[in-house]
């Protein structure tokens, strides 16, 4: 199952999903800039649109953003490498269908 749109950088992470789907994680070159993206993968195959979690730099520096999910929730990690590097995170509530919101 191809899992990015046009360009994967690579950088792949996947969790589990309650109803056996999978969330996977990626970093994507797409208009002209590199982004930390997400998209729930059915146990059919079947593929949600993807969502940008964050603009990301698509060099070593920026490291492996990590994809965790506790509970209900989806939990995001990655390095920003702006003046300073830092680690960003974000969290994406599952619904019902346990898509990330």
């Amino acid at each position: 199952i191809r899992i990015d749109e046009v360009g994967a950088v690579g950088r792949v992470d996947v969790e589990m999903l309650p109803d056996g789907a999978a969330a996977v994680s990626w970093i994507e070159f797409a208009d002209e800039r590199a982004q930390f993206r997400i998209r729930r993968v059915a146990r059919d195959g079947t593929r949600s649109p993807a969502l940008a979690v964050a603009g990301i730099a698509a060099g070593r520096a920026s490291g492996y953003p990590r994809l965790a999910r506790r509970g209900h929730e989806l939990l995001f990690a990655w390095t920003d490498t702006g003046e300073r590097s830092q680690v960003r995170t974000a969290v994406a509530r599952l619904t019902g269908a346990a898509e990330p919101r």
